[in-house]
Order: C-alpha cells, then sequence, then structure tokens
C-alpha cells in the first residue's frame, strides 16, 4: 500500500471558538480526502476474461521458477493503479529477486477485446512466465470476484487453429459458431493442454492434450528491461491486426486502415 504523508498541522495554536472548530474541521476532512485519493489498492490479482457480455475466454498469467510454478492470481500482494484507459498491476515476488513485473491492460475501441503490455526489470535467469487461453463459452455468465473462468466445462466445444504466435479459437454450436483471434508473445512455447489439471501452471502445461476440455497453455520469455504484448479481439474490417501494430494499438486503442492501399498503417501522432 502506498499513501502519501498529510500536510503537518502541528506547532499551530487552537483557539476555542466555533470559527476555528470549523476551520480545523475543514481542514481534518482535506487531509482524510489527500490520504484516499493517494491510497494506491493492494489487492489479489485477477484473470482475464472477455465479457461480451458472452464469456469469449479466459487468459490466466503464470510465473515459473525451475520445477515450481504459480498462478498470477496466488500472489496477494498486487498493486493495482487505474489510470484513465488502462489498469496496471504491479507484481513483486521473492522469486523475482528484487525484479518487477508490470501487466498493463486496456479495452480495444475498434472491436470487442482487449490488449495486455507486460513490462519488467532485471529478472533472475531461471524465472520464465505462463500464460494460457480458453473457456470459450459463447453465452451470459455472472461471475463472483476473482472467480477462475478457464472452467473444464466451458471449453468442451473449443477447437484451436495455431499459427506461429497467433491463434483462432472455435467454439458454440455449427448453427451459431464464434471465432475469436489471439496475438500472443513470440517466445511462446504453445502447447495443446488439458483445462482439467489447472492445480499448477506447471501442472497444465504438462497435462497433455488428450482431453474432454482442451485450452492452451504455454511458456514464454521477456529480455530484461523490455516489453511484449498479448491481445484478444473479434475480427472486423477494422479490427484485423499482425503482432508489429500491438504497441501502437496499446497507445490509443485502434489501428487506422490506410484508406488508398488497404493496408494496416498507424495513425499519425
Amino acid at each position: 500500500m502506498f499513501v502519501r504523508s498529510a500536510p503537518d498541522v502541528s506547532g499551530q495554536d487552537i483557539i476555542p471558538s466555533k470559527i476555528n472548530f470549523i476551520m480545523m474541521k475543514k481542514r481534518l476532512i482535506k487531509i482524510i480526502t489527500l490520504i484516499l485519493v493517494q491510497f494506491q489498492l493492494v489487492a489479489q490479482m485477477a484473470d482475464f476474461s472477455v465479457l461480451t457480455p458472452e464469456l469469449e475466454g479466459t487468459l490466466r498469467l503464470g510465473i515459473i521458477n525451475n520445477n515450481e510454478s504459480l498462478w498470477l492470481t496466488e500472489l496477494k500482494n498486487v498493486q493495482v493503479k487505474k489510470n484513465g484507459h488502462e489498469t496496471i498491476y504491479t507484481i513483486k515476488h521473492e522469486w523475482l529477486k528484487g525484479g518487477v513485473l508490470k501487466i498493463y491492460q486496456r479495452s480495444l475501441i475498434d472491436t470487442k477485446g482487449f490488449i495486455i503490455k507486460i513490462e519488467q526489470t532485471v529478472l533472475p535467469a531461471e524465472i520464465k512466465l505462463f500464460w494460457a487461453y480458453g473457456g470459450c463459452l459463447g453465452e451470459t455468465v455472472s461471475p463472483v470476484k476473482n472467480e477462475n473462468l478457464l472452467k473444464p466445462e466451458f471449453c468442451k466445444n473449443n477447437v484451436f487453429s495455431i499459427e506461429g504466435n497467433s491463434f483462432t479459437v472455435y467454439y458454440g454450436s455449427s448453427r451459431r459458431l464464434r471465432i475469436f483471434e489471439a496475438l500472443v508473445p513470440p517466445s511462446s512455447v504453445i502447447r495443446l493442454s488439458d483445462a482439467n489439471k489447472q492445480q499448477s501452471p506447471l501442472s497444465l502445461f504438462n497435462s497433455g492434450k488428450k482431453t474432454d476440455a482442451p485450452a492452451l497453455s504455454a511458456t514464454f520469455e521477456i529480455e530484461n528491461n523490455s516489453e511484449i504484448y498479448f491481445c484478444f479481439y473479434r475480427q472486423n474490417p477494422k479490427a484485423d491486426y499482425n503482432y508489429f501494430m500491438l504497441p501502437k494499438l496499446y497507445k490509443t486503442g485502434s489501428y487506422e486502415v490506410h484508406p488508398e492501399s488497404q493496408w494496416m498503417k498507424s495513425t499519425p501522432d
């Protein structure tokens, strides 16, 4: 928790009059307000679910330390800050040995979906990061706070088509087939996994592909003092992305199509 120091009101003469009592009361209210405004929430990390309001899938993140692994939702002291269009998660943990992991998330303007940027300072060489995605239901759900929506029963009809560091997931019935797109870090080592086995990131990663509840899982790395991106979205004429577009997409929430060539080009600054 971060609380900025309140103004010092010590050493002032306190005169027992009604006017001074009112002034002191107002001053105290300002001090309390300042403390509340500067309070930065320390909370538990949440998974990232796409609700449109129908459930279009859930992204889970984790960290791996040699043969041990943890979901980020298991970390109890995550600093969460909302800043305009984005939410920022600052993660510190003994495994990181003084390193810091920052996760930035924002919604997209031209389609249903979201984009994530992850930054890190120097992390130990044995640390890897982990992601899992699935649970595309195509139906409305009413989740409780911090509930994991990558449920095996939501993964039953999910079919994945992987191409490099992008994939498409098909879900729903044949009469109501849905399609969702994703771009993930280029360093991702992707596997088809069993969503029934989510005791830890490594248990999911090593679960095998013979399952009635398919999900994708992957390990990935970030070079020191660099950043990587995830993007999950429904494709349309204004939302057809490649990984190289994601830094600009994160800044603006949109990526404009050039009207003459129809190639995707950055909106001028």
